[in-house]
């Protein structure tokens, strides 16, 4: 005890001393080649765990008949020479949809069971294809409550329970994401289901201290050279998130104050010999909590700890409360506080709010990584965050999806481009409005889990948008944009206008919908910052300057994943968006084009909506609005020799002032559904507010090319399915696409996303 008061002592004199950005000495960012090196190993040491998930995909859908409320895992790990286990689970479930005649627990058939209790008698069982299949008799009506225990003894196969050593000591720990806690303990084993708490009790020789989740309760001597180390832990938990290590450990206590009525505890476990290191390198944890509370709110789990117990593995796991942390990171220098920190986040992203699936795994890890690039903005302001971001969360394509990604802990797509997907949201909503969307989604999930779906409802929520733009190609598409610019100046009697024209080049996969800053720098000095929003029908800005523009730059803050190339201005229409009609009254306004060879003649090859014309000398469109609406047209400009340039609109024609606009026919109540989205397989369209008029449906992508012809004539009552080929029958690339119905006058579109 006094050797934990003097080091407790000791470590809250460096906090104090050391300000926070003087934390990390030498160069402020870690390597990112060395980086790279940890998420090829943590890939790598996750496969076979992926491969079994992977096969366990399909099990029975029994277990969600059930909600597991508490988990009592009682552990004698004092066979050490022998790597034996012998167990003592019981687990408390309530019965969601009864009547229940098996409890479905699961259990490596490697390990041995012994005996099986329900509501204390003896209970029959069989144990084969890694499921414990209890029998519960008479079957448990909704709502009942039923206690199971289980006794059982085994050497666990290796991954995820580890008998290993350090400076010839004896260690022994587990990591379990995402499906390894079945090797170990009988449990439901998903991260959908979280128990309301967990006591764990660890029975080891006299020689070693025993760490799990939460708090130690008591330890117990039995007089026998043994003794049980019990951790109460009484916050939600997923099963992959319960951890025990065991080694003689030496204990750093401190406290975190920053802020805090009441101050929070800082337990850290470290080998002997890693002491002095530990002591200097876990400093930073209170000041990362710190920066987190600022961020993210509150820690989560205040009332029990936070800290770290050591073992022996090159990578670290976010353990809730106690972290996992590699000995080899541990050197005295902060050369890995990137690690500590990224493990810090996961206590919110992660532990407080966890994947329902494993498919949202990028809501653990992107979030994570995201929290580096933070604690960097921290000691070193926005050139940190974007330094960070650039120079150490380095993507590269191919790339994604992020969603249900290839290989769950792919660093380069989950964590980097998971990471970047959380940066460039911030980019999107701005400071204030993403974290009041981080607020909003803590609130709504925490101590659950949740998915991928639910966090974007979530944050369209805040943002008051839908922002399937910006989810569909990042989170589910592939790879990034690659953006051409171009741009030209015009001598103009107010000053000089300059066209920009920011065109995306790359092939093979979609478009993304972005808000872009262009930065456009002047003569004689000076630049101006500009933010467009550039999708398929506005890929051409015009702006009037004081002075002739010389250069544009594409995103000059790094806020989007992106390549960006040059190129020579063209013919282009720099007229993007139209101003509103008023139905009945007249409208018009003259289109403008900038570049190629004048003289210009304009076309519709898509017409205008009725009584709108088109000058083909001058681009003016006018005459009177017709029903109020929303119309599509694409028109056309070609310049003397003969470059073309080709726009669709949008325009929207606003109901007469104090009056009530009448449809232009019942068609105007025309609906479109289509999925599900995103769609691996076939997607199903469906249309209504035809009242019995024909139609046609057609697939589009988002350049306006059409992909195959669907339908044409009566639509049937169920609706039609697209199978995912083109007119040619060959299968269309993963992407975005168009779904375009059409009938009359009336036109309704909707985005798509086709995955590999």
């Amino acid at each position: 005890m006094r050797r934990s008061v003097l080091i407790s002592l000791l470590i809250s004199l460096l906090i104090l001393a050391i300000p926070a950005s003087a934390v990390r000495a030498g160069s402020p960012l870690p390597d990112p080649a060395e980086r790279a090196a940890f998420q090829r190993m943590e890939l790598e040491r996750f496969v076979r765990l992926q491969d079994a998930w992977k096969a366990a995909e399909d099990l029975p859908a029994d277990q969600d008949r059930y909600d597991a409320l508490f988990y009592r895992l009682a552990l004698d790990l004092t066979d050490v020479g022998g790597q034996w286990i012998r167990g003592d689970l019981t687990a408390l479930v309530e019965v969601v949809d009864g009547p229940l005649p098996t409890l479905l627990l699961d259990f490596e058939v490697a390990m041995q069971v012994d005996s099986v209790f329900v509501g204390g008698s003896p209970a029959s069982f069989s144990h084969s294809a890694d499921l414990l299949q209890i029998a519960v008799d008479p079957p448990a009506p909704t709502g009942a409550l039923v206690e199971t225990r289980v006794f059982y003894q085994g050497h666990p196969s290796a991954g995820s329970f580890g008998w290993s050593s350090h400076n010839g000591t004896p260690i022994i720990w587990t990591l379990s994401e995402p499906i390894g806690a079945r090797t170990w303990w009988p449990c439901k084993d998903s991260p959908h289901d979280k128990a309301d708490s967990v006591d764990v009790l660890v029975r080891v020789p006299h020689w070693m201290v025993a760490t799990s989740n939460g708090l130690l309760a008591e330890t117990v001597d039995h007089g026998d050279a043994t003794r049980t180390f019990h951790w109460v832990h009484r916050y939600p938990i997923t099963t992959y998130l319960v951890s025990v290590t065991a080694t003689n450990f030496v204990r750093i206590e401190d406290w975190y104050h920053w802020g805090r009525q009441d101050p929070l505890l800082l337990e850290h476990f470290v080998y002997p010999e890693k002491l002095d290191a530990a002591i200097e390198d876990f400093s930073i944890t209170g000041p990362a909590i710190g920066v987190f509370e600022d961020l993210f709110g509150p820690y989560p789990f205040p009332d029990e700890k936070y800290g770290h117990s050591l073992f022996p593995w090159g990578g670290a796991m976010e353990h809730q409360t106690n972290t996992s942390y590699g000995a080899n990171l541990v050197r005295g220098d902060h050369a890995y506080d990137w690690i500590l920190v990224h493990e810090v986040g996961h206590q919110w992203w992660g532990d407080m709010t966890s994947p329902a699936d494993w498919r949202d795994i990028w809501l653990n890890e992107g979030f994570a990584s995201y929290c580096e690039a933070l604690w960097f903005e921290h000691l070193y302001g926005f050139e940190g965050l974007r330094d960070y971001m650039v120079e150490v969360q380095r993507v590269n394509d191919p790339s994604g999806p992020i969603y249900d990604p290839d290989y769950l802990f792919d660093g380069n797509t989950v964590y980097n481009k998971g990471a970047w997907a959380v940066h460039m949201l911030r980019g999107v909503l701005g400071d204030e409005m993403f974290y009041d969307a981080l607020a909003a989604y803590r609130a709504e999930t925490e101590y659950r889990s949740t998915t991928t779906a639910e966090f974007q409802s979530i944050v369209e929520d805040v943002a008051g948008q839908d922002l399937d733009w910006f989810f569909v190609p990042w989170i589910y598409g592939i790879n990034r944009p690659h953006y051409e610019v171009s741009f030209a100046s015009f001598e103009e009697d107010e000053g000089y206008a300059v066209a920009v024209h920011l065109e995306q080049t790359q092939t093979g996969w979609g478009f993304f919908p972005m808000p872009v800053d262009l930065e456009i720098e002047l003569a004689g000095g000076g630049a101006v910052r500009k933010r467009v929003f550039n999708d398929p029908d506005r890929l051409d800005f015009e702006f009037l300057l004081g002075s002739p523009a010389t250069a544009v730059a594409v995103d000059p803050d790094d806020w989007i994943l992106k390549e960006v190339a040059g190129g020579a201005y063209g013919l282009n229409i720099t007229t993007t968006d139209l101003e509103d009609g008023t139905q009945g009254q007249f409208f018009e306004q003259t289109l403008r084009a900038r570049g190629g060879t004048e003289p210009y003649a304009w076309s519709a090859p898509e017409p205008p909506p009725p009584g709108i014309d088109l000058d083909p000398a001058t681009g003016l469109l006018h005459g009177e609005a017709p029903a109020a609406g929303t119309y599509e047209f694409r028109l056309r400009v070609v310049d003397s020799a003969l470059a073309v340039d080709e726009q669709r609109y949008e325009w929207t024609v606003l109901p007469p002032a104090g009056g009530v606009a009448e449809p232009a026919d019942a068609l105007s109540a025309l609906r479109l559904r289509a999925g599900p989205v995103p769609a691996r397989g076939p997607v199903e369209i469906s249309a209504s507010g035809l009242d019995g008029r024909p139609g046609t449906i057609g697939i589009y992508d988002l350049a306006g090319r059409r992909i195959r012809d669907l339908w044409s004539g009566l639509l049937p009552a169920r609706g039609v399915v697209w199978d995912g080929t083109n007119d040619r029958g060959e299968p269309a690339s993963a992407g975005i696409y168009l779904v375009r119905v059409s009938a009359g006058d009336r036109e309704v579109s909707r985005r798509i996303v086709r995955l590999p």
